[in-house]
């Protein structure tokens, strides 16, 4: 077989042979043969190395995949097991006062369960690109590389025995017989069969792995399909949107390089064909690291339209209305509350993010999951923190209405007004209110009211978050949980004065409150409250007091122990 391992057994038993008459070649061999043998090997031997750290690389950025899909699993896990806890708190106040914070953050507990499944099948999707992709595009690159690598090695290693030959041809007549004996087992190489032994004593059984699968958690059955329930649909608009524009920008650098690559290939196959036009090691080596970098792209691309093709698949025409707020880190010197959960921004530095546009502020963590709907002008601004009031007020009461929260679809008042019966109840059915906040109506549809007004009840909330009321002549909407019936208040009354008892432990408020319920309690910066027998171990972030004769809640960053 005509094998470079052939080859160098024909040659050391002719170097043998012209040991004597060689003598004088050998300073000759030694500076024109040895010392670029020895360039050479160093060369390739950076070269392999960058290769062995290239594969390294993708192994590296594989595994990294894997492990953000395992974590985005064990997210998702957990987020299912915390709602049951949640369910079994809802279920065990569903008699309690305080049954609607129970049931809102149950509600938002199977939001973040649900943002978790969407990550962890985008996850797993990209997982399962990225595994294809290391197998069927990257791996086989690499090896395509080796092998030109060990091809241009090979070359140079019979050009420099060429060199070798050459100068014993010239300085050693007397051995020209051993010299073209070894010059005729060189020149009849077979680099592909050279290649093919190389693979025969190589080459390993191997199947690509197969796809990993969505797998449900033990704690809550699902399905594997993307959870469009509205806040979570809110979070696959806003990464649909972000996805597209990363995509945008990926895509003419991934064609940019992918034509270089085509020119720096073809410049590869000229140098190898004619040395006279410079060194091809060169070239070669430009060209692994335009690949180098193509492969890193081309895997972004690919992670950003598999997250496109899925959540696209997913929302069909429903995308939102695509217009996204311009979010800034901010700092606030002052508790700030969140225009989305709600809950207070605290932190010592870029606590939260602020809209340059619209101006409103939300935690980082809720960034996404705000919706794309930014109002720049003052007039959509009113209109759009409306909305979002109704949207709360909705998920606040939503318990009193339907024992499954994810099932409520908020109504607008427009809608809820047009479909109330036309014939306004009698005096006698209509039961007494009173207003326990101020509104101020921002469309016809809306009545404005002051605190303390006495209004009569026309209409229930019908699971929109908003009742009709009566004052006096005029007539409207006002948010279900700004009012309250006047015998569900005295009968408040009567079973807080029989069952508020105090522990004898004090707080002070450090801060100015406005209760947000008719569970909460309003604090005023300085006053001193005690706390009930529950006291801060009443809900996470939340603790129970008693403040002149009355019981209720407030949130725990809001005070220090008295």
């Amino acid at each position: 077989m005509r094998t470079l391992d052939n080859f160098f057994s024909s040659y050391l038993d002719s170097i043998e042979a012209e040991a004597q008459e060689r003598s004088k070649l050998s300073d000759s061999l030694a500076t024109e043969v040895a010392d670029e043998l020895k360039t050479a090997e160093k060369k390739k031997e950076d070269v392999w190395k960058k290769h062995n750290q290239f594969a390294a690389k993708l192994l590296a950025d594989r595994d990294k995949i894997y492990s953000d899909r395992n974590k985005a699993k064990q997210k998702y896990d957990e987020e299912c097991g915390e709602v049951e806890s949640y369910r079994q708190k809802q279920a065990s106040a569903s008699n309690d006062r305080h049954a609607e914070r129970a049931a809102k953050a149950y509600a938002q507990q199977t939001a973040e369960m649900y943002n978790s499944k969407n990550m962890y099948l985008i996850s797993l999707a990209i997982a399962n690109r990225a595994k294809r992709r290391f197998y069927q595009q990257d791996l086989p690159m690499i090896e395509d590389a080796l092998r030109d690598l060990w091809q241009t090695t090979l070359q140079r290693l019979l050009t420099l025995f060429s060199q070798s030959h050459s100068l014993s041809l010239t300085t050693a007549r007397k051995s020209q017989s051993h010299i073209e004996a070894s010059q005729s087992a060189l020149a009849h190489v077979d680099l592909t069969a050279d290649q093919a032994l190389f693979i025969e004593h190589n080459i390993r059984a191997w199947q690509e792995p197969a796809d990993e699968e969505f797998k449900p958690c033990q704690a809550y059955y699902d399905t594997p399909e993307l959870s469009l329930e509205p806040d979570p649909k809110v979070l696959l608009q806003n990464r649909l949107s972000k996805a597209r524009a990363k995509l945008v920008e990926i895509r003419p650098i991934v064609e940019s390089k992918q034509r270089e690559i085509s020119g720096l290939q073809n410049l590869v196959q000229a140098y190898s064909k004619n040395a006279a036009l410079g060194n091809s090691d060169e070239v070669a080596e430009n060209l692994l690291e335009s690949l180098r970098q193509v492969t890193a792209l081309a895997n972004n691309q690919m992670a950003l339209e598999t997250e496109i093709e899925i959540i696209s698949a997913t929302l069909g025409d429903d995308e939102g209305t695509q217009q996204p707020h311009d979010f800034k880190s901010t700092s606030f010197t002052i508790p700030t509350t969140c225009s989305h959960c709600q809950s207070s921004i605290w932190g010592l530095s870029r606590q939260g993010k602020t809209c340059r546009r619209c101006g409103i502020t939300v935690h980082a963590k809720c960034e996404m999951k705000v919706p794309a709907d930014c109002a720049a002008v003052a007039g959509d601004l009113r209109r759009r923190s409306s909305q979002l009031a109704r949207t709360n007020s909705t998920k606040s009461r939503a318990s009193h209405t339907h024992t499954n929260s994810l099932d409520r679809i908020p109504t607008s008042p427009t809608y809820a007004a047009s479909t109330h019966s036309t014939q306004s109840p009698t005096l006698a059915e209509r039961p007494p209110a009173k207003v326990l906040y101020s509104f101020e109506a921002t469309s016809p549809f809306e009545l404005s009211v002051q605190e303390g007004d006495q209004v009569f009840l026309e209409e229930d909330d019908d699971g929109s978050g908003w009742v009709k009321i009566a004052k006096g002549d005029a007539r409207g909407l006002v948010p279900a949980s700004y009012v309250e019936l006047a015998a569900l208040a005295a009968a408040g009354q009567q079973e807080a004065a029989g069952s508020v008892q105090g522990s004898g432990r004090y707080v002070r408020a450090l801060y100015d409150y406005a209760a947000q319920g008719a569970d909460e309690l309003s604090l005023t910066e300085g006053v001193v409250v005690e706390l009930t027998a529950l006291g801060d171990g009443y809900a996470e972030g939340w603790s129970e007091g008693i403040l002149h004769g009355h019981q209720g809640i407030f949130p725990s960053s809001y005070v220090e122990q008295a």
